[in-house]
């Protein structure tokens, strides 16, 4: 499905044709021209200018207007290494590198990607580069002992970086994690749930960090006690999802408490929708029904579902501009335009669907 340009794209497009008609130091109509031109409103003019300045089409002169600047179809002196597991069948970063991909475009950056499904194999692929032939470096960095000494060695090599996702001490782009998690105990506390099994990680990253306690504060504003033992640690491998895994994340041996009925639960749900559709899995075939007998809350907005038919309401990230934010940020560095790379940090959303049960005592 193609996708659907908003009005400020398309102006900026119209604006763009126009100007590659002139010659450099030529002027274009001003904001107010287009504006009525167009028949749109003058903010939208300006941030379509807004999007030509920064890939440095056109100028603003104060006073005068808009002026063409020199045309160039590629900024090599801007060109960076793009990494992260970039798999089809891995959505979430799928679309992060996506996003990557087309605000490097948008920019006029060079860029090299290297894809990889192994932390080992990523940081060998990256020994094996020239780094000097690369202005900056966005990558993924998920704690391991390898992200860290790939980050060592962009440093070594004064090679600037940016991450994308769970990093506290690096310039870094994520979501509002703990956010996310406030915002599943909530809804659930709201509708009339109080023992919530919440599937946590054995990651030591922030993310899971935040998102658990997140939603611990979200049973404690509500007055709801936070038992211990409906937090259930699930391994997580760490590797993105391929197809021929028959397991999305294996459950620990203490999931039979709450599914053979020993430990009652309402509500599921975690940092992560993977263990979340193991869950699922070994609940139906208990006969367990979604939302009939357990509400589901899941944390991520990945195809998943749909392949598995399980519309559930979930907490989701913007994985493409999460990517697009960062190589934003990385260029806007090397332009000049800040002084230097700071982190970032992007809403998640929320998305209903009929996977939650409202309980009686809500």
């Amino acid at each position: 499905m193609a996708k659907i340009k908003r009005v400020f794209e398309q102006i900026a497009e119209r604006i763009e044709r126009d100007a590659l008609q002139l010659a450099p130091g030529e002027y274009l109509p001003s904001e107010m021209q287009y504006s009525r031109m167009l028949d749109v409103s003058r903010l939208t003019v300006r941030k379509a200018v807004d999007r030509l300045v920064r890939i440095g089409l056109v100028q603003r002169k104060p006073g005068k207007g808009l002026v063409v600047v020199e045309h160039r179809d590629v900024h090599e002196n801007e060109r960076l290494l793009l990494s992260m597991p970039y798999v089809t069948c891995d959505a979430e970063f799928f679309q992060t590198m996506m996003g990557c991909i087309e605000m490097a475009n948008e920019l006029r950056c060079g860029y090299k990607i290297l894809a990889f499904t192994d932390v080992r194999e990523r940081l060998e692929k990256v020994k094996q580069e020239d780094l000097s032939t690369y202005r900056g470096a966005v990558v993924s960095c998920y704690e391991s002992p390898e992200d860290h000494e790939m980050l060592k060695l962009f440093e070594t090599e004064n090679l600037p970086y940016i991450t994308v996702g769970d990093n506290d001490d690096v310039p870094s782009v994520s979501s509002d994690d703990y956010n996310g998690g406030y915002v599943m105990g909530d809804y659930l506390v709201q509708h009339g749930h109080r023992e919530i099994l919440f599937l946590t990680s054995d990651r030591p990253v922030p993310s899971v960090r935040r998102r658990t306690e997140g939603f611990r504060q979200a049973l404690l504003d509500h007055q709801v006690p936070v038992r211990e033992e409906y937090f259930l640690s699930v391994k997580d491998p760490g590797n993105p999802l391929l197809p021929q895994h028959a397991e999305q994340r294996r459950l620990p041996p203490e999931a039979e408490r709450f599914l053979s009925g020993e430990l009652p639960f309402t509500a599921l749900c975690g940092y992560s929708t993977l263990p979340i559709l193991s869950m699922l899995t070994q609940m139906h075939r208990r006969g367990l029904r979604v939302p009939e007998d357990v509400s589901v809350v899941a944390y991520g907005g990945m195809p998943y579902f749909a392949a598995q038919d399980v519309p559930l309401t979930a907490v989701t990230t913007p994985n493409h501009e999460l990517g697009a934010r960062a190589v934003e940020l990385m260029y806007n560095y090397l332009t000049g335009v800040i002084p230097k790379l700071e982190s970032d940090m992007l809403p998640i959303l929320f998305n209903r669907n009929n996977s939650v049960k409202t309980l009686r005592n809500a």
